[in-house]
């Protein structure tokens, strides 16, 4: 089973110029999270599963309490965050830093990763 959060869009301090560590930008979060046990599909109970919002108040205090040089780590630390969650086999995650540069829409980086 894939639980997926899609163009969760937070602002954040990023970048490596020094105009941009003083204002805050937009980023966007899209994640796939493998889960093994598809016991919810049946159950209907929450402990069976993951709780999402609970993914993403971790994402969202990640991003708002840090200042980022690079979206290369920030991409990298809410991968760590997501994977504490045991239940999540797999993780898919795509950082987009938006109007990184007024010729493109934004500059992305994408992770994927097993937990061990």
């Amino acid at each position: 089973m894939i639980i997926k959060i899609k163009n969760l869009r937070l602002k954040t301090i990023i970048g490596i110029y020094e105009f941009e560590q003083k204002i805050l930008q937009d980023i966007i979060i899209n994640a796939s999270l493998h889960i093994k046990d598809e016991s919810s599909l049946t159950s209907d109970n929450i402990s069976d599963t993951i709780d999402y919002d609970n993914i993403v108040e971790d994402i969202k205090k990640i991003v708002s309490q840090n200042k980022f040089n690079l979206i290369e780590k920030l991409t990298h630390d809410v991968m760590k965050s997501i994977l504490k969650n045991k239940k999540i086999h797999f993780c898919q995650l795509e950082v987009d830093k938006l109007k990184a540069r007024q010729d493109t829409d934004s500059f992305a980086i994408y992770l994927q990763n097993y937990n061990n």
